[in-house]
Parts: C-alpha cells; sequence; structure tokens
C-alpha cells in the first residue's frame, strides 16, 4: 500500500511541474485587453435597471431572522430527547408558545414521549416554518 501511495504522489508532482513549467503569461497582451476595455460605474448599471421587472417574483418574508429561529428549536427538541427530556417542552418554550400549551405538554409527559420527535421533524421539512412561532396549538402541525 506505501508503495502505491509513493507512486501516485511521484506522479502527481511530476505532473504538476510540467504543467507550471508551461505556463506563461503575455504582459503585452493583457496591458493591450486592459487598454481596449471600458469603464462602467454603478450609476451606468443602476440606470438601466428595470425595478418593476426585478421585483415581479419577489415574495414576502413572514419572518424576521435573528429572534427565534424554527432550526434552533427543532435541535433543541433532539437534544432534549438524548437527555431523555422529552417530556419538557423546550423547544416549544424557545418558539413562544403559550402556558397551556406548555402545561399541557408536561402532564402527558410530551404526548408520551412522541412530540418532541415529530415537532422536530415538522420544523425541519415544513416549507415555512416561521409559522410556528407564537403558535398555541397543542399539536403545533394540525389544522395547517
Amino acid at each position: 500500500m506505501k508503495a502505491i501511495l509513493t507512486c501516485l504522489m511521484a506522479c502527481c508532482l511530476v505532473g504538476s511541474t510540467f504543467a507550471i513549467g508551461n505556463y506563461q503569461i503575455d504582459d503585452a497582451a493583457l496591458e493591450a485587453q486592459f487598454e481596449a476595455a471600458t469603464e462602467k460605474s454603478m450609476m451606468t448599471v443602476d440606470d438601466s435597471w428595470d425595478m418593476a421587472g426585478a421585483t415581479s417574483g419577489v415574495q414576502k418574508v413572514s419572518h424576521v431572522r435573528g429572534e427565534r429561529d424554527p432550526m434552533v428549536a427543532a435541535i433543541i427538541a433532539y437534544v432534549q430527547y438524548a437527555f431523555a427530556l422529552w417530556w419538557l417542552p423546550i423547544h416549544r418554550i424557545y418558539l413562544g408558545t403559550s402556558g397551556g400549551t406548555i402545561a399541557a405538554y408536561i402532564l402527558t409527559c410530551g404526548g408520551f414521549g412522541v412530540l418532541p420527535l415529530i415537532d422536530g421533524l415538522v420544523l425541519l421539512i415544513d416549507d415555512d416554518p416561521y409559522r410556528f412561532i407564537d403558535n398555541s396549538k397543542f399539536l403545533m402541525w394540525a389544522g395547517q
């Protein structure tokens, strides 16, 4: 195995030496390219931009980044499950769930230990997981 790796390394070094040796820059041609180029400013580019056409496919953002991130809540759900804290709604508290839902979560031991797994999965695969922020439903994904 050592012999094969040594041969492979030798071939790579020899091949790279030949490739580097054949590379040359023609300074005169490069300078000619710079002389022939026209200078553009940002004002020239902005004047030609059609703002009406540029915003036609833009969707409205329904969340503000930096507050509460559903991906963090999904990670919390799986970490709390790994540490046998599946009966606590830590991820739901992070998302801003109401007190009644938190109490129901604790009384049912996290939906008999299944809800943190489902909540984490739904937060990871949903198209708009930001809709679960401040969601007061016990089954946050139900009826959506």
